[in-house]
C-alpha cells in the first residue's frame, strides 16, 4: 500500500504538470481562438469488496503504465526539440555576424522579456504595455479579448510565473528583414484562472500552478521581434519546423514554418 500511495502522488504530480492551462494571455489558445474547458463527470461501478485486492493491483498497474508512457513521451519530445535546436543555433551562429538582431544573447533576453512582460500586461489589462511586445495583428486580437472580458466584469489573475524552457525551433532569415520571423517551444508554469470582478468567484482555472507547452512565433519590426502567434503544444509538430536563410542560401530539416496539424 505505501508503494501504492507514493505511486499515486507521483501520478497526481504528472498529471498537474501535463494539464493544458486555458486561460493566460490571449486565452491560452492559438491567435484565432481563444481556450476551451471541459465539463465534469463521474462514473460509477458497483461495490465489489472480494475483488479488491485484484482491484488495487491493477490500478497500480495501469497508474505505471501512465507514468512510464507519460515520461516516455515527454523524453522523446524533449529529444527532438533539442536537435531543432542545435540546428537554428547553428544557423544564429552563420547569420548574428551580418546581422545584430539575430544575436542570440539579445534575442533570447528578448523572449525572456516577452513571456513575463505580456502576462503581466494581460492581467492588468494595459493595453500600452502590451505594444511594447506584441505585433499590430496579435495586438487587435489581445485587445478584442480584453474588452471581451471587461463586458464581463471579469479578470485574468496569474501568479507564480515561470519560464522553465524557451528553445529556437525555426529560423526564416529573409533578405526582406522585415519578413524575418523565429518560432520558440516555451515551456512554463504559473496560476492562472479568471475571476469575477462582483462576486470574487473563480468562473475558470484553478489556483494550482500548471505546466504547458507552447510554440510561440515572432516576427521583426526593424531591430526588434515581437510575439505575433501562440500555438499549443498539440496544433504543431515539431518534426516539421525549418531554418532557413536566404541570406546565406542554407535551408536545414523540417518541411513548413507553419505546420498546423490537419
Amino acid at each position: 500500500m505505501k508503494k501504492f500511495r507514493v505511486l499515486f502522488f507521483i501520478f497526481i504530480i504528472s498529471m498537474f504538470m501535463i494539464m493544458p492551462v486555458y486561460a493566460r494571455a490571449g486565452g491560452g489558445g492559438s491567435s484565432s481562438g481563444g481556450g476551451s474547458s471541459s465539463g465534469g463527470g463521474s462514473s460509477h461501478y458497483p461495490t465489489t469488496h472480494n475483488n479488491s485486492t485484484r482491484s488495487s493491483g491493477f490500478n497500480l498497474l495501469s497508474i505505471g503504465f501512465v507514468l512510464i508512457a507519460s515520461s516516455g513521451a515527454y523524453i522523446g519530445f524533449r529529444i527532438k526539440v533539442h536537435k531543432k535546436k542545435r540546428v537554428s543555433m547553428k544557423l544564429i551562429k552563420k547569420i548574428d555576424d551580418m546581422d545584430a538582431a539575430w544575436d542570440k544573447n539579445k534575442l533570447f533576453a528578448r523572449v525572456h522579456d516577452v513571456y513575463f512582460g505580456v502576462q503581466e500586461a494581460w492581467m492588468q489589462k494595459d493595453l500600452e504595455a502590451l505594444k511594447k511586445y506584441i505585433s499590430d495583428s496579435l495586438y487587435e486580437d489581445w485587445k478584442t479579448k480584453l474588452d471581451w472580458m471587461d463586458l464581463r466584469n471579469e479578470k485574468n489573475i496569474l501568479d507564480r510565473v515561470k519560464l522553465k524552457n524557451a528553445d529556437i525551433v525555426g529560423i526564416y532569415d529573409a533578405k526582406n528583414n522585415d519578413q524575418d520571423m523565429v518560432w520558440f517551444c516555451i515551456e512554463g508554469s504559473m496560476v492562472d484562472y479568471i475571476m469575477n470582478l462582483e462576486t470574487s468567484e473563480i468562473v475558470e482555472g484553478s489556483k494550482t500552478a500548471q505546466s504547458f507547452t507552447e510554440y510561440w512565433k515572432f516576427i521583426r519590426k526593424g531591430n526588434e521581434f515581437y510575439l505575433d502567434e501562440v500555438r499549443q503544444k498539440d496544433e504543431m509538430d515539431i518534426n516539421n519546423f525549418i531554418n532557413l536563410s536566404e541570406e546565406i542560401n542554407y535551408e536545414g530539416n523540417g518541411s513548413s514554418l507553419w505546420n498546423s496539424k490537419k
